[in-house]
């Protein structure tokens, strides 16, 4: 630790002051050499695909039309959903704390997921020293694989209402039926630690606990669900938007007029 570990910080503290004056890259990948090349690569890496990326732009504008369309459909049927979305009121859940959110999140996936028994868990709020009010709301701890120590949900203090559907659904994403469920099935699921290590790419775990966040909305029983899924179809093509921005800056080399315009 003190030999390698804190001059390696000391380093790199002393590269950043270097840095400080100067002026940072204001271009995407696609203005270095083989810079587009390299983005290829480290998108398929992030997706977890061999999809070139004019295949996952194509797959990305479709995606973003059908959540468009989806959002329009449910205002023509429902014109009152648009006032309420722009008007940014969202319905409040009722929770006032992140322990009943996710003890009865726990409860109501036992009849949609198989089972992982009850969880020894906690929750904790993010250290001060390191939250913030544009961090995440919240993460999971990966547990280790020869732990027993109970499983991690920290969560942000600075961030977020705990009443607001977007605070549960976080809690969903991060907790159940999210990683925190994902993580448990996979430890007792899988007969290889190579596998369960596996099991902790990105593309796959962040890809399947954004699928388990879409399914929590049903548990909020006691909400307009058409407008849970017109926020959840924002979000989506909010989503889509981030991902033909970022090809648009790295792979086509947009500046930030044409990411704008």
């Amino acid at each position: 630790f003190r030999e390698d570990f804190l001059p390696a910080y000391q380093e790199l503290s002393q590269g950043l002051e270097e840095l400080a004056g100067g002026r940072n890259n204001q271009e995407g990948l696609a203005a270095f050499p083989k810079g587009r090349e390299y983005y290829q690569l480290l998108l398929q890496n992030s997706c977890g695909s061999d999809k070139s990326v004019e295949q996952i732009r194509q797959m990305m504008e479709q995606s973003l039309e059908r959540h468009l369309q989806n959002i329009l459909l449910l205002i023509q049927a429902r014109p009152e959903l648009y006032q309420l979305w722009v008007s940014g009121q969202e319905p409040d859940t009722g929770y006032t704390d992140y322990q009943t959110m996710l003890a009865d999140l726990e409860e109501a996936i036992q009849g949609d997921f198989p089972s992982v028994g009850r969880l020894d868990y906690e929750i904790r709020p993010i250290s001060g020293e390191i939250a913030s009010d544009t961090g995440v709301a919240a993460y999971f701890n990966i547990p280790a694989l020869d732990g027993g120590e109970p499983q991690q949900l920290r969560v942000n203090p600075n961030l977020g209402e705990i009443g607001s559907v977007d605070t549960f659904l976080t809690v969903a994403h991060e907790g159940f039926p999210g990683h925190m469920y994902q993580v448990a099935w996979a430890y007792q699921n899988l007969d290889s630690p190579y596998r369960k290590v596996l099991a902790g790419s990105p593309a796959y775990t962040e890809g399947y606990a954004t699928y388990a966040q879409s399914l929590a909305g049903q548990y909020l029983t006691e909400l307009d669900q058409d407008y849970l899924t017109l926020l959840w179809e924002e979000q989506l093509a909010g989503s889509c938007l981030i991902v033909l921005a970022d090809i648009g800056i790295h792979y086509d080399g947009w500046d930030r007029e044409q990411l704008l315009g």
